[in-house]
């Protein structure tokens, strides 16, 4: 009684195992010649220990409901290979004890083999995408086959640098010929892409490279303007020179962009600064005049409808003082003082484009200037004038 019990059980989880495999995706392979394309169903259950071999039988149902044995196969193995075309078939399993006798028999399971279709993908539109143009991420795909619950996705790169964009179909022609596709266009950067179709059953098709880029690679912005000093935390300025203001400055800049992507674009930026000290005091004054200029690392974004766009700067070079000096009554002067000096500097802007490459700029940049025995720390306010080649 105990080994029929165990024996019920064996065929039990045969039949659970088999029905359970062969619903799982890779139970069938692709077979592929140049003339023809096969599939190759695998039947596959859990092996027994006390089992010599297994008989594999398949019935083909009729169009009546009959069935007829198309094949039986005998094998060692715990599974088995046929190829067999679109319909209903029922499948059992006899297995042969280690004396070659039969002992067990599952039962008829039905299983429905459903007709792979080969999509072909004849043409995509658009190919090109400028992504400084308003881009929606919609394609139009022509060919055949391209079945309504086929997945579609966009894919790049290769290995662990590849990248897949999912599409959702949002018009399908009932023959199959033409679909209309939108992908998420945030996510569609710069890059060769290829349409991928994956009909199901596993068939897929790939179209011609799509080329997603920027139209302009490099940028190179050009500005000009005036800015105003403002001195930051130094009573030793303001002590000896009287004021923390020094409204007579400008301002030039130059920014590079080398790199373009839809999270931003990278460069880099080099900027020359020029304010004066001047101010009347009880009985002299003071003057000097202040260069600066520093080379760094950009970042740009645009903000809105590509007319606003934000920049952000950061970077090292020198400030110099040139010709500072005390005038006292009778053109009496203190000897001029001169220094340059290690200094550090950071800005953003927010610039507006009023044409294509004309553009407007405003902002700030923070200048700390490393000074022997102090630190001198220093806001300017910008307003410039750019042009972009």
């Amino acid at each position: 009684m105990e080994n029929k019990i165990k024996q019920f059980l064996a065929v039990y989880s045969l039949i659970a195992c088999l029905s359970r495999s062969y619903s799982q995706q890779g139970t069938y392979c692709i077979k592929s010649s140049e003339n023809d394309t096969q599939f190759v169903q695998y039947f596959n259950w859990d092996p027994s220990d006390n089992a010599l071999c297994y008989e594999f039988f398949i019935e083909k149902q009729n169009n009546d409901g009959t069935y007829t044995e198309i094949d039986c196969i005998e094998t060692e193995l715990s599974y088995a290979e046929v190829s067999l075309d679109a319909g209903i078939y029922r499948y059992k399993i006899l297995v042969y004890n280690l004396l070659g006798v039969p002992e067990l028999e599952t039962e008829w399971l039905t299983v429905e083999i459903l007709k792979a279709y080969q999509p072909v993908i004849r043409d995509v539109f658009p190919r090109i995408i400028y992504l400084e143009e308003e881009y929606d991420g919609i394609y139009t795909v022509s060919g055949s086959e391209l079945r309504e619950d086929a997945v579609f996705e966009l894919t790049a790169g290769e290995g662990l640098l590849k990248r897949s964009v999912p599409g959702k179909i949002l018009e399908h022609d009932v023959k199959n010929r033409r679909v209309k596709l939108i992908f998420d266009a945030g996510k569609v950067d710069a890059s060769k892409y290829l349409l991928v179709v994956k009909n199901p059953g596993g068939l897929t098709a790939y179209s011609n490279p799509i080329t997603v880029k920027f139209r302009k690679p490099f940028d190179l912005d050009i500005s000009a303007g005036h800015s105003c000093t403002f001195v930051l935390q130094n009573d030793s300025i303001n002590k000896y020179l009287g004021t923390n203001i020094c409204p007579v400055s400008a301002t030039v800049r130059i920014t590079f962009i080398y790199m373009k992507r839809l999270f931003g674009y990278f460069g880099f930026s080099a900027d020359g600064a020029y304010f004066r000290f001047l101010n009347q005091q009880d009985g002299y004054t003071v003057s000097s005049h202040v260069f600066s200029s520093h080379l760094g690392l950009a970042y740009q974004k645009l903000l809105y409808k590509k007319k606003l766009l934000v920049d952000i700067h950061t970077g090292a070079g020198v400030t110099n003082f040139s010709d500072m000096k005390f005038t006292y009554a009778h053109d009496v002067c203190s000897g001029p003082f001169n220094a340059c000096n290690f200094s550090l500097n950071c800005g953003a802007a927010l610039q507006f484009y009023i044409r294509k490459r004309l553009y407007v700029e405003a902002g700030f940049d923070f200048v700390h200037t490393f000074v022997t025995d102090m630190g001198l720390r220093y806001l300017q306010p910008v307003i410039l004038c750019g042009w972009q080649f």
